[in-house]
């Protein structure tokens, strides 16, 4: 049974095809960000070429298309909100030393909230966001993106999960 709080989120297990698929994004769209060098791997193998990406890119990649797809935000933009949803600590020991992390919430709450969400400003040409435990009730700035986290951690962490099963690469 898939269980959110087991994915290690920083190993690289999956392959580019794996990535692309989790992340939602078709096949000649990550062509052209691969070519423009916006999708990059979690590490490199030897030979320089792209090794496996990890989870916690595909949730990067995620974000980087609802908002260049769902927001029409330029994706230099775009790639600033992605790592912004993407930056910090992601394994359960270093959530664990910080709790007012967004991901500490949906991946260690009992019971989990029912949705975290985060609402993306940009002031003086910098982005920056805030966490909310609900659908935020007042926006701070004019010009903001609301992203349902929660949600789409989970539909990265269940694609994830699945493929690890299917190809053997979990671990018991």
């Amino acid at each position: 049974m898939w269980d959110i709080t087991a994915l290690d989120y920083e190993a690289p297990l999956f392959s580019n095809a794996e990535a692309r698929e989790g992340a939602g994004v078709n096949p000649a769209l990550w062509a052209k960000w691969t070519q423009r060098g916006l999708v990059t791997p979690s590490r490199m193998t030897k030979s320089g070429r792209a090794g496996p990406s990890a989870g916690k890119k595909i949730f990067e990649m995620r974000v980087l298309s609802i908002v260049v797809e769902g927001a029409a935000i330029p994706v230099s933009e775009a790639q600033q909100i992605a790592a912004l949803a993407a930056k910090g600590p992601w394994n359960a020991k270093d959530l664990a030393a910080e709790p007012s992390n967004w991901r500490s919430v949906v991946l260690r709450a009992s019971p989990p909230p029912l949705d975290v969400f985060l609402v993306f400003s940009k002031i003086d040409n910098c982005w920056g966001y805030e966490a909310s435990l609900g659908p935020p009730k007042h926006f701070k700035h004019s010009a903001s993106i609301v992203l349902a986290a929660k949600r789409e951690l989970e539909t990265v962490s269940k694609y994830c999960w699945g493929i690890l099963h299917e190809t053997g690469k979990a671990k018991e």
